[in-house]
């Protein structure tokens, strides 16, 4: 079973090349990326089109040429190019999914995976048109279905196909006569990676590449995968334990806060609990006399009740 990195690893900003070669680095068979175009044309590595979730500030990416792009940091790193995660991973044997986030980026998108002349890169996409289009032009290329439902006869997808990427939720023992070919997304628990082993996938994507190979090799004791999330989310320059500030930046995605806590008191944020913690939208805690032997403990609805020493996500 390979084991590929989501946007290369938790651990590092993503989707960027210190991403990647972390992911590599910890035993990785290849990652996964996103695609966006600029304004010149160039093909680039991020999720979003707009950064504001990972800079805190408005940028389009499509809005802007590369050299505009180059100069915008998400934590120190570069949006890389296409072409350069590509040149490293083959350097590297590796494989790469890579996404699809425009279909009007299909040709150009192919192309540069075409140049490679490799077979350990695959095109996906949610735009599953684009896919079957994609086929047709490019036969000597491979293509997967990316998609977050229960198809009503996977058999129908198998034959339009190369790869099938169900999102976790809807992955299930419906697909062992198709296993071969499916890659399920994003398995970071144990309970996900036995299900998708035991049936025998082509491979799993997942944020903790180490942890899942972990799991392969009997080691199952880690920290929640929420904890490694609230560890990229600390704004280092603005937290300080001397003035009992812990201040946070949701670069994830929107979630429901139902309270937060320090050594079993409820926090005063500002603001009634539960709320919304958007996404790229700052968290500041403020609290007396905190320490880094403390418990903080989240609530969410998304991960139900998390609770981890300060010490810990400030590492």
């Amino acid at each position: 079973m390979k084991v590929l990195g989501h946007r290369g690893c938790i651990y590092e900003p993503e989707n960027t090349i210190r991403s990647f070669e972390r992911a590599f680095e910890l035993g990785a068979d290849g990652v996964e990326l996103d695609t966006q175009s600029t304004s010149d044309g160039m093909i680039v590595v991020s999720h979003d089109r707009n950064l504001k979730r990972l800079v805190g500030f408005d940028f389009d990416i499509k809005e802007h040429t590369l050299k505009q792009l180059s100069e915008v940091k998400v934590k120190g790193e570069s949006i890389p190019t296409l072409e350069s995660i590509l040149e490293i991973a083959k350097s590297k044997n590796k494989i790469v999914d890579v996404e699809l986030k425009n279909p009007e980026d299909l040709t150009s998108v192919a192309k540069v995976v075409d140049s490679f002349n490799y077979d350990g890169f695959f095109i996906s996409s949610f735009y599953h048109r684009a896919m079957f289009e994609g086929k047709s032009l490019y036969p000597h290329l491979r293509f997967a279905y990316l998609y977050i439902h229960s198809p009503r006869n996977i058999s129908d997808y198998v034959k339009e196909i190369d790869f099938l990427k169900p999102y976790i939720e809807y992955f299930d023992e419906s697909y062992k006569d198709f296993a071969s070919i499916t890659i399920p997304w994003t398995v970071n628990e144990k309970s996900e990676f036995t299900l998708a082993k035991d049936l025998g996938v082509f491979g799993v994507i997942t944020d903790v590449p180490d942890v899942i190979l972990n799991f392969e090799k009997g080691v199952a004791n880690r920290e929640s995968i929420f904890v490694q999330y609230l560890k990229g989310m600390v704004v280092s320059e603005e937290t300080s334990l001397k003035e009992g500030i812990l201040t946070f930046v949701n670069n994830i995605s929107d979630i429901h806060i139902e309270g937060i806590w320090i050594n079993g008191n409820l926090i005063d944020v500002g603001k009634p609990y539960p709320f919304l913690w958007k996404a790229s939208e700052k968290l500041v805690l403020k609290v007396d006399g905190v320490s880094v032997n403390q418990k903080l403990a989240f609530k969410t609805r998304e991960s139900g009740l998390i609770s981890v020493e300060v010490e810990k996500i400030l590492r």
